[in-house]
């Protein structure tokens, strides 16, 4: 996915681009029986999507993908920066535990 480096970023489709993007990894890993996955903070470094809307669109993606799957039972999102991990942090988890040395989702 990649985002207008212009200034647009979050706009012309990248949200839903995004949200399609941990949508369709976690499916197919949960098709090839896959128990844990991990997910750098997509888009959000060279192609600067904002890590702010970023994490928002992962958190939420992970989140309702999750409840429809069989086999995934763990999502760990590696943030590049301190920063970015911060940010991850003020994103409400509705239903998901974490550890609190990274972002890990566990249902």
């Amino acid at each position: 996915m990649r985002s207008d480096r212009s200034g647009g970023g979050g706009t012309d489709g990248g949200p839903v681009q995004l949200a399609s993007c941990y949508r369709r990894c976690l499916e197919i890993a949960d098709a090839n029986r896959i128990a844990t996955i991990a997910f750098p903070s997509i888009s959000t470094g060279i192609y600067g999507y904002p890590i702010e809307l970023a994490a928002n669109v992962a958190i939420d993606s992970i989140h309702t993908t999750m409840a429809n799957l069989s086999s995934v039972r763990e999502v760990t999102v590696c943030c590049f920066s301190p920063n970015d991990l911060v940010v991850y942090h003020t994103v409400p988890l509705p239903g998901l535990t974490i550890d609190l040395s990274a972002l890990h989702f566990r249902l």
